[in-house]
């Protein structure tokens, strides 16, 4: 029996990293903001047709790509026949496992910043997308792999985070949570739980409900508030916040 496993986990998790991001980042954030508000405007949401004109926000979703990729050692994939490289010998069947955490964060190509969140590096002077290293295939990180092997679900996978960053972006701010003392509770950027293939964001299970809803849906950026956006696009945020009908008409 055949499997595959594409797309199912990997979206949603490279969405929980930008979010993350976000929060982590606040100046990164403001300034996706200020992109989106420039082409955008305030009157209408964003759309695919916005998104040549939104390079900044293409770079976040690049560098979170890069930085935090949901599956660090790739897709297992088998040799069909015996082979070598460079000086090793490969044998027929062998199962054959990438480390693309390495290659996303290798100095020698990204430059000693490698391991920071920069999405400028994917921009030129003038504030446009550069192509990406040509050991990466031009796309700025190796997070869709390799070769005749490389993710056949890319397009769909770019498209669909940035739709979902974008318009999340248009309507609200990302925060900290805050403690008893009203200072910010940082995020911990560099904790992850490894389940299978796939490496997750760090939230205590405890913290996850009440965390996103102080992180993500304390400031609404529309003049009326988020839930009168409306009713279908209410509902998506607070899937995809993962915030409870009861939080949610609380705000």
């Amino acid at each position: 029996m055949r499997h595959s496993a594409a797309g199912s986990e990997t979206t949603s998790t490279l969405l929980m990293w930008w979010t993350l991001a976000m929060v982590a980042f606040p100046q990164v954030q403001r300034r996706a903001q200020a992109e989106l508000d420039a082409v955008v405007g305030r009157t209408r949401l964003p759309t695919f047709a916005d998104a040549s004109h939104l390079p900044y926000v293409h770079a976040v979703i690049k560098e979170v790509l890069r930085w935090r990729p949901a599956i660090p050692l790739g897709m297992p994939h088998k040799a069909t026949e015996d082979d070598w490289y460079d000086g090793m010998f490969i044998p027929k069947d062998a199962t054959c496992v990438a480390n693309i955490w390495q290659c996303n964060h290798d100095r020698a190509i990204f430059g000693d910043d490698a391991d920071e969140f920069k999405p400028e590096r994917h921009l030129d002077d003038k504030g446009e997308l550069l192509p990406g290293p040509i050991e990466t295939n031009q796309e700025g990180h190796s997070t869709f792999g390799f070769g005749r092997r490389i993710c056949v679900g890319k397009h769909l996978a770019n498209d669909s985070l940035f739709i979902h960053t974008a318009r999340i972006l248009w309507a609200v701010s990302l925060e900290c949570a805050q403690d008893e003392n009203g200072k910010d509770v940082l995020p911990d950027i560099n904790g992850f739980v490894a389940v299978g293939i796939i490496m997750y964001v760090l939230l205590l299970a405890e913290q996850f409900e009440t965390s996103l809803t102080s992180y993500i849906a304390v400031l609404c950026r529309t003049t009326a508030g988020l839930r009168h956006v409306s009713l279908k696009w209410g509902l998506f945020l607070r899937r995809r916040l993962r915030v409870s009908r009861v939080e949610w008409f609380s705000m």
